[in-house]
């Protein structure tokens, strides 16, 4: 059986949330304050070794709204759903999710809450109980000893921050040995070597190490089938596009310790695997156990290399993974169902993903370069400024910043869209939650443009997500509201020396009043698009917040403001 759905009401930082979670893994992100601790919290205390129900939670789990004991919470409740073959044991407790076709094998599922609530004096009570597909209790004589059984077969590995970043690159290892210890099984003699590493690096000799990778080599022998995972298939184009990045090594974990030598892969693999006996606990997992595996923002302390060695490694373990993350390329190596962006709401903390449908090849392929692969930082924004090409890009976040709107503060991303076109990055943006307005240009194209997002507003305001440019280009547009010195002044200055023969016909041709055309042609043609947008940016500065046309100073003011409202749609 898999986790499937995680439910959680008036537990610590969250008030409500409803989170569905994929089979082989799931990548969780979004700000601070979504409620990312309390989630992890939440399912290692229902999923750890099983403990009397009457202990679980304290006073201070239960949720308040504001630093008051009148908004305490005065219940909790946390429900797990697992959804796959059922131990025959637990076939009393299990339902069939409505909707199933009856021709269709039927899934199973068992659904296990707990409950808890404040009284009066400190007085805390809790218990657990089964429910069905709508919430309500199935009542067993032996609800305790099944809801043990369902603990032990899924119990929660939480890696938490090793800091192992400079010990991994620049091992410091001691130049003379330990006394040596009794010989210790496998499993403890790596977690030994983790510990020591973790709490003495210094003092680890490398027989030390050598004795470490010897075990480890030992205990993936014993527990093949906890570490085999699937030999890595094909990539086809249809993954390619879903997932763009892929950092699983094409040796298995076993052929990885079977190496020889002290090589950085070898003892990233022991680090993981002691983890792993340190996550573990006392508690000998069972041969029939599925153990999800928790990773609370496994980049920190991390260089980008040895976070994709590390996570290679990690997924080719058979385990369910549930991980936090801000970094994108991380993101990027999930397929894009797997992805789940939170956004606290007022009542609740709201989760957006993509349906596996939710974009086709194309357009998942388009989203997987331009943004997944590109743009990854632009996945943790709250709006998308969505611009035609590098002009906009260098120019509308300076004309911003002098009109008192800083992109990096307010979460406001460019995204150019030229190449990827409007609708994969309109689609994408509205499935996570996150904001967009389109700056079109007035010429045949831009109309086009605006067509196309008009055609995406779903019933929404245009004038929030669309400013169209009353000129036929950004290029014209400043020409025409105050910027024409500007382009004069470039037309005629070259960033490369020109000899006396060249300079001496450009005087005479300054004699001759050229048109407005012919003059931005020149600027452009000497100082390129982007080159001339860093000039308007200098001369805006120097100008102030007064030349700043009125139609882009309105568009800030409307990202600002989106910036500090929930997602619509």
């Amino acid at each position: 059986m898999q986790l499937t759905r995680l439910q959680v009401t008036n537990f610590r930082g969250i008030s409500q949330i409803d989170l569905t979670l994929d089979a082989a893994a799931t990548a969780l992100f979004g700000e601070n304050n979504w409620g990312k601790t309390s989630l992890i919290v939440a399912l290692c205390r229902c999923l750890t070794a099983p403990a009397p129900v009457a202990t679980l939670f304290t006073s201070e789990d239960f949720h308040r709204v504001a630093n008051s004991r009148a908004s305490i919470a005065r219940r909790l409740n946390i429900t797990l759903y697992f959804q796959g073959h059922t131990p025959a044991a637990l076939q009393e407790v299990m339902w069939t999710p409505a909707g199933i076709e009856a021709s269709e094998a039927p899934p199973a599922c068992v659904a296990l809450r707990f409950f808890a609530e404040r009284f009066g004096h400190g007085e805390i009570r809790a218990r657990r109980y089964f429910v069905n597909g709508d919430g309500a209790e199935i009542e067993h004589a032996d609800t305790d000893a099944l809801a043990d059984l369902l603990i032990r077969l899924h119990p929660v590995l939480r890696f938490r921050d090793m800091q192992l970043t400079d010990w991994l690159e620049h091992p410091r290892l001691a130049s003379s040995p330990q006394p040596e210890d009794p010989k210790l099984p496998a499993g403890d003699a790596v977690r030994a070597v983790f510990e020591r590493i973790l709490t003495v690096p210094h003092q680890l000799h490398p027989q030390e190490l050598r004795q470490g990778l010897a075990a480890m080599q030992e205990l993936l022998s014993e527990n093949a089938q906890l570490v085999t995972a699937e030999a890595p298939t094909q990539r086809l184009a249809e993954q390619i596009a879903n997932a763009p990045l892929n950092f699983r090594d094409e040796d298995s974990l076993v052929e990885i310790a079977n190496r020889s030598g002290s090589n950085l892969r070898r003892v990233a693999l022991l680090m993981l695997l002691g983890a792993l006996l340190h996550a573990r606990g006392e508690h000998p997992l069972s041969h029939e156990a599925d153990p999800i595996l928790v990773m609370e923002d496994p980049e920190t302390h991390l260089h980008p290399i040895q976070l994709a060695m590390l996570w290679g490694l990690i997924e080719q373990l058979p385990l369910q993974k549930i991980i936090t993350t801000n970094h994108g390329d991380l993101l990027a190596s999930f397929p894009q169902q797997a992805l789940r962006r939170l956004v606290r709401w007022p009542n609740h903390v709201h989760v957006y993903q993509l349906a596996e449908n939710a974009l086709s090849m194309t357009d998942a392929r388009k989203v997987a370069f331009h943004i997944r692969s590109n743009r990854a930082s632009s996945m943790f924004a709250r709006v998308w400024l969505l611009v035609e090409g590098e002009t906009e890009f260098w120019l509308l976040p300076e004309l911003a910043r002098i009109c008192g709107v800083n992109f990096p503060l307010e979460g406001i991303r460019c995204v150019e869209f030229a190449q990827a076109g409007l609708a994969p990055l309109i689609k994408f943006a509205d499935h996570l939650g996150i904001h967009w307005h389109v700056v079109c240009d007035g010429d045949d194209a831009g109309q086009k443009y605006q067509q196309r997002a008009q055609k995406l507003l779903r019933d929404r305001d245009e004038a929030q997500h669309i400013t169209v440019l009353p000129s036929r280009d950004i290029e014209h547009f400043l020409w025409d509201n105050g910027f024409a010195e500007v382009y004069r002044t470039a037309a005629t200055s070259y960033k490369n020396p020109i000899s006396p023969q060249h300079a001496a016909a450009l005087a005479l041709q300054a004699q001759v009043p050229l048109p407005d055309e012919e003059i931005i042609n020149r600027a452009l043609r000497n100082h390129s698009k982007p080159g001339m947008a860093l000039e308007i940016a200098e001369a805006a500065e120097l100008a102030g917040r007064e030349r700043i046309p009125a139609i882009f100073q309105t568009m800030f003011a409307i990202l600002q403001e989106r910036s500090t409202t929930l997602p619509d749609y």
